[in-house]
C-alpha cells in the first residue's frame, strides 16, 4: 500500500502557527475592525512574538491576502510542472484552471471572510485590485504555454484576452463569495472561460 510522505515536525509547526496566526487574525478583524487591530494584537492572541509573526507575513494586509499570493504561486507551479510536456492544448490549460479552481473551494470560509472583511474597506478593496496585475501576466503566460490563441494574433489582442479572463474569473468568484457558495464557483468559472473564448 502506498503512503504519502508525513511532514517533518518543523514544517508540522511552522503549519500550525500559521493557522494560528490566520485564525487570531480573522477573529479580531471581525471582533474589533481591520483598522483596529494591530500586528501586536495578533500576535498576543496567536500566543507568539511580533517577530515571529514577521517571519509569516510582512504586514496584517497580508494575512487577508495569502489567499491570492498562495493561489498564484500555485497557478505558476502547475504552469512550471507542465513545462517540457509534449502536445499541450486547450485541455491542458483548462485542468490547470480546474485546479487553481478546487483549491479555492476547499479555502471557501476563509475566501468568504476575506470577501466580507474586503468589502469593509476602500483601501483593502484597491489591493484586491492590484492583484489583477500579476494574474493577467501569468495568465497571459500560461495563454501563450498552451498554445490556446490563435496564430498570429497581435500582442494587444493577447493581453485583451488575458485580461477578459482574469477580470471574469475575478467577477465569479466575486458572486461565489457574496451568494455564500450558492453559486457554485466552478460552475460560474467555465461560463467565464465559454464567454472568452467567443471574443
Amino acid at each position: 500500500m502506498a503512503t504519502g510522505r508525513r511532514p517533518s515536525k518543523r514544517a508540522a509547526r511552522k503549519a500550525e502557527t500559521n493557522k494560528k496566526l490566520i485564525q487570531a487574525s480573522w477573529d479580531l478583524f471581525a471582533e474589533k475592525g481591520f483598522d483596529n487591530v494591530t500586528v501586536n494584537d495578533i500576535a498576543n492572541a496567536a500566543g507568539v512574538s511580533r517577530r515571529t509573526f514577521f517571519r509569516y507575513y510582512p504586514s496584517k494586509e497580508a494575512v487577508i491576502f495569502y489567499l491570492h499570493t498562495d493561489h498564484l504561486a500555485l497557478f505558476r507551479r502547475l504552469r512550471e510542472e507542465a513545462r517540457g510536456k509534449p502536445d499541450l492544448g486547450r485541455a491542458d490549460f483548462y485542468r490547470l484552471l480546474l485546479e487553481v479552481g478546487k483549491s479555492c473551494v476547499r479555502e471557501r470560509e476563509n475566501f468568504f471572510r476575506a470577501h466580507r472583511l474586503i468589502g469593509t474597506s476602500p483601501a483593502l478593496a484597491a489591493k484586491d485590485r492590484s492583484f489583477d496585475g500579476d494574474w493577467e501576466q501569468e495568465m497571459l503566460g500560461a495563454l501563450k504555454q498552451f498554445g490556446t490563441l490563435p496564430e498570429g494574433l497581435p500582442d494587444a489582442h493577447m493581453r485583451l484576452q488575458a485580461a477578459l479572463l482574469v477580470g471574469g474569473l475575478h467577477e465569479a468568484a466575486r458572486l461565489w463569495c457574496q451568494s455564500g457558495g450558492k453559486h457554485r464557483l466552478l460552475s460560474l468559472g467555465r461560463v467565464v472561460v465559454r464567454l472568452v473564448e467567443r471574443q
